[in-house]
């Protein structure tokens, strides 16, 4: 998805709407997909990204202990 809207995003297609990276991502990834199943995967990939998108929140950095685990700020 990244991928697809940052290539959007450079050839400055006037996007709005969420959709066309995801059509743009899948057709990168999927290949030759009919109208019908393209359509399809787009609306069940919505709601995902939109979630994903609205979940997304800066990143903080975290302090690990020797392993790899998070601490306790506390």
């Amino acid at each position: 998805m990244a991928r697809a809207a940052l290539r959007l995003y450079r050839s400055d297609a006037p996007w709005q709407d969420l959709r066309l990276p995801i059509a743009a991502a899948l057709l990168d990834t999927c290949g030759n997909l009919a109208d019908d199943e393209l359509a399809a995967l787009v609306e069940a990939m919505l709601p995902i990204e939109q979630r994903e998108l609205r979940g997304a929140e800066p990143a903080q950095s975290v302090t690990t202990d020797g392993e790899g685990l998070p601490t306790d700020p506390a």
